[in-house]
């Protein structure tokens, strides 16, 4: 095959004249290849480089969120955790001091006020009339039947009798049993 331009004879197989350079028919079809071949290069690699960038945004995001996931997956657990354990470490005492509260701040049959409003204006009464000996107080003791029942009294000594109201609480079911006279005056029973 000769070149067009110089008319050096060139092989077939040549991709330029070797004299002149002039790209051969192989040559301008291999170029148009190569230019084929590095703009599918440069494609694959630009979409390679977004896929990267979008890859490093949402990297730490991604990485943030599961993060926020386990700090609170670890807290609901430490909560659940401490809570189970608080209340298998239950002091007696506390229910105990739980029982008395509850009926301090019970409803009295006396307008606005608690059970234990009323109880401190029964014994400022006697006091007020001369026949308080002496004003005991609260007191609360674990119930015969064991469990979360307790036996809470209010007491005062009058000249001419001894006075208490008690009751009998059970922590578990929320009741609250009126057993003397003066703690069924006193307090309010709900209606159901």
């Amino acid at each position: 095959m000769k070149c067009p331009k110089c008319s050096t004879e060139t092989t077939p197989e040549a991709l330029c004249c070797p004299r002149c350079k002039l790209a051969t028919p192989k040559g301008r079809s291999y170029t148009k290849n190569k230019d084929v071949r590095v703009k599918e290069h440069t494609t694959r690699s630009l979409a390679k480089a977004k896929s990267n960038r979008e890859r490093r945004r949402i990297g730490p995001v991604l990485t943030a969120v599961i993060a926020l996931v386990t700090i609170i997956f670890c807290g609901l657990g430490s909560y659940v955790a401490l809570t189970y354990w608080q209340a298998s470490q239950v002091d007696p005492n506390n229910h105990a001091q739980l029982a008395m509260d509850k009926v301090r701040r019970l409803p009295s049959t006396r307008e606005g006020l608690t059970v234990e409003d009323a109880l401190v204006q029964e014994v400022e009464k006697a006091r007020d009339e001369g026949r308080l000996v002496e004003p005991e107080g609260w007191d609360v003791k674990p119930d015969a039947a064991g469990g979360a029942k307790f036996i809470v009294t209010f007491s005062f000594q009058l000249k001419d009798k001894h006075q208490h109201a008690q009751w009998v609480v059970d922590i578990a079911e929320n009741t609250f049993d009126a057993k003397t006279e003066l703690a069924t005056a006193i307090y309010k029973h709900k209606q159901k």
